[in-house]
């Protein structure tokens, strides 16, 4: 059943996240290679370089780290990115982000904090003048879920393609009840009706496809699709 609601703020968001994914991979390999001087704990992987800590774990302890440099750091977007093309394997999204707000701190309001070439092994936090990214909530480090499992969210209702990186954030605009921080898939092939991004609530698991994303002087802005 189609929502109908005005998805142009969320859009508008979108819009700047998946440009944000666009210019990630340029980024991390223009940055040096020095790890953030995280507890041993923090920076354990397993020999290729995924299983011992999950996607949740890993991000909440940079974000726990990354707190205690900078406690006024309000977490707002974490990107994670596939390296190697679109999958529908979550373990292969290595290239990682968080991007926290620092109010007050002019010149430069947002903290970046990126992941080094090794899973579990955080570049030290920086400050960019990039501006915070829009019609965003201030979420918690601690998911409500795992990637894995919102993988498998996905996947069960319906929606199994490949997608090409995935955005957690808190968009203003969710429909009453489900307003929570969201896993967004950025789905690789959204033509012939197909949607361009599978929304999985961190919290209770339901699924929300966004259609005609790329139309964006749609009157609607597109729509959202509740799925559960």
């Amino acid at each position: 059943m189609a929502l109908a609601i005005d998805m142009r703020p969320l859009i508008a968001a979108l819009s700047w996240l998946l440009m944000a994914c666009l210019t990630q991979a340029a980024s991390l390999s223009t940055q040096p290679q020095t790890n953030a001087t995280l507890p041993s704990s923090l920076n354990s992987t397993s020999a290729s370089g995924v299983g011992l800590i999950s996607f949740r774990d890993t991000v909440y302890r940079a974000t726990m780290h990354t707190l205690a440099l900078y406690p006024q750091a309000q977490l707002y977007e974490i990107e994670a990115v596939s390296v190697s093309g679109a999958t529908t394997d979550p373990h292969l999204l290595k290239e990682a982000r968080l991007i926290f707000a620092i109010p007050n701190h002019a010149p430069s309001t947002t903290l970046i904090v990126d992941m080094s070439d090794h899973w579990g092994r955080w570049k030290d936090p920086r400050l960019s003048p990039l501006p915070v990214p829009p019609r965003e909530k201030v979420m918690s480090g601690l998911l409500g879920m795992d990637l894995d499992e919102a993988n498998t969210y996905k996947e069960g209702a319906g929606f199994g393609g490949p997608y090409w990186s995935v955005i957690v954030a808190w968009p203003v605009g969710l429909p009453a009840g489900r307003d929570q921080p969201m896993y967004m898939f950025q789905m690789e092939d959204d033509t012939g009706g197909k949607p361009s991004v599978i929304y999985v609530g961190t919290r209770d698991g339901s699924v929300f496809a966004l259609y005609d994303a790329k139309q964006m002087d749609s009157p609607e802005g597109g729509r959202l699709v509740s799925t559960s």
